[in-house]
């Protein structure tokens, strides 16, 4: 079992000092929910579909997110943690990437350069891969090690200067040894006086040809 960047494995308890806040996904906001597969079954452990539509976070903003407002950056603090894992990923192949990502932002929509996304990618291979990171719009692309061994978690850091974003780094590995570290040291647009998190789902092929579906998702967060 790998460890994160704060010395807890995954599903592990966290390190002293610290505590993990689940996301019950079935409370958030959604956007360009057509995009979302009709076998999605949303809350503190979701099952995640891509539905054969077309939608992807780059230059279209036409992914499917989902997002909660966590209030504003407590006072003293200027890191967010999150941590995105699933149990079972797909087990169709796309005929081109598709992407389940954390996504930050600073409002309950998508808007260009305004947030960042890092996560997985299942391409058109077959096989899982951690994501880049990106500012919103930037779309997503495969940066590591094959994800052969599930359970899999991606660990995710924002920092911030004031209500900036200024910087994500992710680093995303599985239940053996796979694993890949990435990161976008561009200043997010927006300002950031509550804070959005969530999911950005989709798949980049104009008409998609499988559905794919990620189950036992959880998506955590806490701050440093």
């Amino acid at each position: 079992m790998g460890t994160n960047f704060i010395g807890t494995g995954l599903g592990g308890t966290p390190a002293p000092g610290t505590s993990w806040t689940t996301i019950d996904l079935a409370s958030g906001t959604e956007g360009n929910t057509g995009v979302k597969g009709s076998n999605t079954s949303l809350g503190e452990t979701s099952t995640i579909e891509a539905a054969q539509v077309h939608g992807y976070p780059d230059a279209g903003l036409d992914a499917w997110w989902n997002l909660t407002n966590i209030g504003a950056k407590p006072s003293g603090s200027s890191t967010l943690l999150l941590r995105l894992s699933f149990t079972t990923g797909p087990t169709t192949t796309p005929n081109s990437n598709a992407c389940m990502l954390v996504y930050v932002s600073p409002s309950a929509g998508m808007v260009n350069t305004e947030g960042y996304t890092g996560g997985f990618i299942r391409g058109p291979a077959g096989v899982d891969k951690p994501s880049n990171c990106n500012l919103m719009g930037s779309g997503s692309s495969p940066s590591g090690d094959t994800l052969a061994t599930e359970p899999c978690v991606a660990n995710v850091m924002v920092t911030w200067s004031g209500s900036t974003a200024r910087y994500i780094t992710s680093h995303v590995y599985d239940d053996g040894t796979a694993t890949g570290e990435n990161a976008q040291a561009t200043n997010s647009g927006g300002s950031f006086t509550d804070i959005y998190i969530g999911i950005c789902v989709g798949q980049q092929n104009a008409t998609p040809s499988a559905l794919v579906k990620w189950e036992g998702v959880v998506l955590e967060y806490q701050w440093v």
